[in-house]
């Protein structure tokens, strides 16, 4: 390989190999240089995959699980098509450990993903969380055609078997109704017969999840209700509990494959947006809410 196509993998500038083949780069925390050898060609040099991975080992040897093998950037460079994998840009890739190094060192590709240095920027600051993270993840294998290693609860395409029709009509018949000025007082949604801490111990629901649902979501929860239990929409209310029972089946089998409920909330939600990411423009903050209904409600999750 050229001088470029060794700075691609290594996620940094040309300059940057240049140094590292004439001078060498310190190690983290050592003033130890690690040089990377390479044979003259004519004005510029020609590197293997060999010389490649042993001046990356020096790295890993002082970072474990920071510095990937080449074998595992170049897998994922080819299945985000040497783009970004979540904005899609042709800036310099790094490679991301979705499960984060620091509790499990490892370099897993099922669990890595190429990515920008400003979309990493963003998942170290929290913007991007995990189950986006693997939502990006599963559009670049579905392109590929290459299953996933993540559990996925709601499958795509003709065999799921949840009405995803129904529950976008849900949304929109709700919309106007549930999303319109801040309620000025606390919910009229009635509680009191539910033993919330109990069900979140039972879901393994985080406690922040379950604050920020709580304070975000609860106030509109009684516009639901309201909504659903006037006679004249009798019928949206028996399309609701139709999607719920189906949901609710889906999830009491699969849910021990998930080790924060929160993490299936997500998946649902950016299902069902992505399926219908025009019709549902935005009415995104209703499926929100009405997702965090379903779950406060008891229609879904242990209870």
């Amino acid at each position: 390989m050229d001088v470029k196509e060794a700075a691609t993998l290594l996620g940094c500038k040309r300059e940057t190999v240049l140094l590292a083949i004439r001078e060498g780069v310190k190690l983290p925390s050592s003033s130890t240089k690690v040089k990377l050898l390479a044979e003259p060609l004519g004005s510029s040099y020609e590197l293997t995959d060999a010389d490649l991975q042993t001046f990356i080992d020096g790295f890993e040897a002082a970072e474990p699980g920071r510095h990937p093998p080449v074998s595992v950037r170049r897998q994922l460079r080819t299945e985000a098509n040497h783009r970004c994998g979540i904005c899609r840009s042709d800036l310099p890739l790094q490679f991301h450990h979705m499960l984060a190094w620091s509790e499990l060192k490892h370099h897993d590709p099922n669990h890595m993903i190429a990515i920008c240095g400003g979309c990493h920027d963003k998942i170290t600051h929290g913007q991007i969380d995990l189950t986006e993270q693997r939502i990006y993840k599963r559009r670049l294998l579905d392109a590929l055609d290459i299953p996933s290693s993540e559990p996925s609860l709601f499958p795509r395409g003709p065999a799921s078997p949840l009405s995803w029709d129904s529950l976008r009509d849900v949304v929109k018949l709700l919309h106007a109704t549930v999303v319109g000025p801040a309620p000025t007082a606390d919910s009229r949604f009635d509680f009191s017969l539910l033993e919330l801490n109990k069900k979140n111990t039972l879901n393994r629901l985080g406690e922040d999840s379950f604050a920020v649902m709580r304070e975000m979501d609860e106030p509109y929860f009684s516009r639901i209700q309201d909504f659903l239990s006037n006679p004249y929409n009798r019928e949206i209310n028996r399309t609701y509990h139709e999607v719920v029972d189906e949901i609710r089946r889906i999830v009491a089998v699969r849910q021990s494959e998930f080790d924060r409920f929160e993490d299936l909330l997500e998946q649902l939600y950016h299902t069902v947006r992505e399926r219908f990411q025009a019709e549902l423009s935005g009415k995104t903050r209703t499926l929100r809410i009405l997702i965090s209904f379903m779950y406060f409600t008891c229609d879904i999750g242990r209870k």
